[in-house]
């Protein structure tokens, strides 16, 4: 009909439980040790990894902003070069147009004429006409290159 019991030895049945228990208290305590040397394992990989990937995106971040450093270097360089490039272009024409200038003054006060020649490489000739009369004559006149001289 159900569970005998027995009462002859009620300090037996205390040992056997309180055995038991301490049995079952000890099981219990070194699968909690195992549960928390997994976990402190697990939050180390986790710590290593995330460690990781905070290395691996600093490193990322840092080589695309040294590549971006360089565009704009890059950039900066073409820049310089092309402004140095107008600047000298401007500078020349204008030590030009003073020079002309100059020619053109000097040439009204003294009543001379000046012709430049500019030869194939750039080499200019100056000649002044301090008189009114050039110099040149015409040797030929009348019918022109292909007709009989008149």
């Amino acid at each position: 009909m159900g569970a005998v019991c027995s009462c002859d030895d009620p300090t037996k049945i205390d040992e056997e439980v309180s055995a038991d228990v301490v049995q079952q208290t000890k099981i219990v305590q070194e699968r909690a040790a195992d549960v928390a040397d997994a976990a402190k394992k697990i939050s180390e990989d986790v710590a290593d990894k995330a460690a990781e990937a905070a290395q691996k995106k600093v490193a990322d971040i840092a080589e695309a902003t040294q590549e971006k450093a360089v565009e704009i270097a890059e950039a900066g360089q073409e820049a310089a070069a092309e402004v140095q490039e107008v600047v000298g272009v401007a500078t020349k024409q204008s030590t030009e147009a003073v020079c002309a200038t100059m020619d053109a003054a000097v040439a009204a006060v003294t009543g001379t004429m000046i012709v430049e020649f500019v030869a194939e490489k750039g080499e200019v000739k100056k000649v002044d006409f301090k008189t009114k009369k050039v110099g040149f004559e015409v040797a030929m006149s009348g019918g022109g290159c292909c007709g009989p001289a008149g």
